[in-house]
């Protein structure tokens, strides 16, 4: 990400795209490396709807809510 990073602010938004597309490639070649087959294709499949994921994720738990108290920060005022 550092060298994305480093694109985008030197090269404007050309040069960030390019720092975030190589790492991208760099990464799934080394997940290619490491993985079999089906496991590469379900990688492949999550990486390219991160949207979709999030979705699925179950929500709630701990620190989701304001709870007993929260205001802004999650801190009672004090005298009110």
């Amino acid at each position: 990400m550092k060298l994305a990073f480093q694109g985008g602010r030197l090269g404007g938004r050309e040069n960030f795209k390019a720092g975030l597309q190589k790492l991208t490639a760099d990464k799934d070649a080394e997940m290619k490396e490491v993985l079999d087959d089906a496991q590469y294709k379900k990688y492949l499949k999550r990486r390219e709807d991160p949207v979709k994921e999030i979705e699925n994720r179950p929500s709630g738990g701990p620190g989701q809510g304001r709870g007993p108290g929260g205001g802004p920060g999650g801190m009672r005022q004090r005298g009110m």
